[in-house]
């Protein structure tokens, strides 16, 4: 054979070596001999395999570590530092009046993993230094009291355990820096206090439940079958809470004295009262959530300030898609916003109670019995929103004062009229401006008779004074830019190729034993 020829089957064996596998068909292994968690994310009981091999535990009275010399004693493999940690693993512990692993006030690195331990409390670590405690693997089963307890100690890592019913599946408390991740906890929950900077991502239980823990981070958990919120933060400031999915609890997400959080693209349905329950939040971002068929709200808002609601979906829910009960003070010269939300098939769109200065813009709100509601609210403005087949009134004022609505698109609001009329708008309070009496713009009223006015029902005897003979629907459009013209780039190979394509080429390498030269040529899109 040619020399060319061996030289071009070299290049095409070497670039097969760049073609990546495919990650999601290895078969993913854990340390030791005897427990495997498979995909943990998953919300099934059966995604959690757990493999036992009974012959390779063995069985141990509780462990208790107080010090450095005890970790010695003890003859764990390992030399206590980082990168060889002691390693506490294949023990099958079963107390009933004790803690069954217990370390406290040490400075070296341990791994706590593979075991399978019974007592009042599973694993306890106490005042150990920072970085140093690992556990992993392990299997907590009828705890009486707490799965895993880690006290005093920062950065503690805690992941991959499978904890079953305890009172509290994993309780952190004055442990920053904590994470916990990757855990499958069944009908139990995961508590921290005074745990600042914590991470808890991955794990599936009933419950979190964070308290005076700023910075905290809960992400990407699935929350469902308990008893309360399925996440609930209290003097956490600065949380951010991210791509959960809360179902089937009390609420989803509730929130309490805790400021410039972000909640943001979580999965809140089906739960026995809100979606979300905010009281006494400020400066916060609820930004691209799902908040559908929960009982009562999609989410309710108690003395909230300066928030900003946006992107999300509020529909199918059993009272109000936004409720909003603020009792207006003096010092609330900040607007909270209320923008490109979808508000569908509510009874109420969107509720202000007690309120003032919010504004409601640019939002889809239809198929409710009532679009937006307001009573005792004053000083709120509200435009180029789409209020659409709502069932009565697309906007209901009662004794609401000082608020204006205008750039509004009202599409076929209270078709079938109440005894007040069949206005798609009611106004019974003082003030209110139905208009922009600046700019002289009004409404676009699908059922408008004349070009003069639009009358609105209630005893306010108020109407637009400048109703618009068009929609405002496209009115931000703007002209779409060219796209430019495609230019041809050298490129490598598409992952996607087949080897059915290459074995020929191969083939006719090898017979002719000619030299080849491949150039491929990919249109890149700007």
């Amino acid at each position: 054979m040619k020399k060319d020829t061996w030289i071009t089957i070299v290049l095409l064996l070497l670039f097969f070596n760049y073609i990546p596998f495919n990650p999601n068909n290895q078969v993913n292994s854990s340390p030791g001999t005897f427990l495997e968690i498979s995909n943990p994310e998953n919300t099934s009981d059966s995604s959690s395999t757990v493999n036992y091999r009974f012959s390779d535990l063995i069985d141990h009275k509780p462990i208790n570590i107080l010090s450095d010399q005890d970790l010695l004693s003890h003859n764990f493999t390992g030399y206590g530092n980082e990168s060889h940690p002691f390693i506490i693993e294949n023990f099958r512990i079963s107390t009933l009046s004790d803690v069954g692993i217990r370390i406290s006030n040490t400075t070296k690195h341990f791994t706590i993993r593979n075991c399978f331990v019974t007592g009042t409390a599973g694993i306890r670590v106490t005042n150990v230094s920072e970085s140093t405690s690992l556990i992993e693997y392990n299997v907590l089963h009828n705890c009486t009291n707490i799965g895993i307890f880690i006290d005093e100690t920062n950065s503690s890592s805690v992941r991959y355990n499978i904890i079953s019913p305890n009172i509290t599946a994993i309780y952190a408390i004055k442990s920053p820096k904590s994470f916990i991740d990757h855990n499958y906890i069944k009908l139990s929950s995961i508590k921290i206090i005074k745990s600042e900077y914590t991470n808890i991502s991955n794990n599936n239980c009933s419950r979190i439940i964070a308290e005076e823990s700023p910075y905290t981070i809960i992400e990407r958990n699935n929350c469902s079958e308990g008893i309360g919120s399925s996440i609930s933060i209290n003097y956490c400031n600065y949380a951010e809470i991210l791509e959960n999915r809360c179902t089937r609890n009390s609420e989803g997400i509730s929130t309490s004295h805790s400021h410039r959080l972000k909640i943001i693209n979580n999965y809140l349905c089906y739960n026995g009262a809100s979606g979300i329950n905010c009281y006494g939040t400020k400066k916060s971002n609820i930004t691209d959530n799902i908040c559908s068929f929960n009982k009562k709200h999609g989410i309710q808002m108690f003395g909230c300030k300066y928030l900003r609601l946006e992107n999300n979906v509020f529909s199918s829910n059993g009272d109000c898609g936004i409720y909003l009960r603020d009792l207006y003070r003096a010092e609330s010269k900040v607007e909270s916003t209320i923008v490109n939300n979808l508000i569908s098939h509510n009874v109420f769109g969107i509720r202000f109670y007690d309120s003032r200065l919010k504004v409601i813009s640019n939002n889809t709100i239809s198929k409710n019995i009532i679009g937006i509601i307001l009573r005792y609210s004053v000083v709120n403005k509200i435009t180029f929103n789409i209020l659409e087949q709502n069932e009565r009134y697309g906007v209901q004022l009662l004794d609401s004062d000082n608020n204006t609505i205008y750039l509004n698109d009202f599409v076929e609001n209270n078709l079938y009229g109440t005894n007040d009329g069949y206005s798609q708008g009611f106004d019974n309070g003082d003030y209110n401006s139905w208009s922009n009496l600046e700019t002289f713009t009004g409404n676009y009223w699908t059922n408008m008779t004349n070009s003069d006015s639009y009358l609105i029902d209630g005893s306010a005897n108020n109407a637009d004074l400048y109703p618009s003979p068009l929609s405002f629907r496209y009115v931000e459009e703007t002209t779409p830019t060219p796209t430019p013209t495609p230019t041809p780039t050298i490129t490598t190979l598409d992952y996607s190729i087949s080897l059915l394509w290459l074995f020929p080429i191969i083939t006719i390498i090898m017979k002719r034993g000619r030299k080849f030269k491949f150039v491929l040529f990919r249109e890149k899109v700007n």
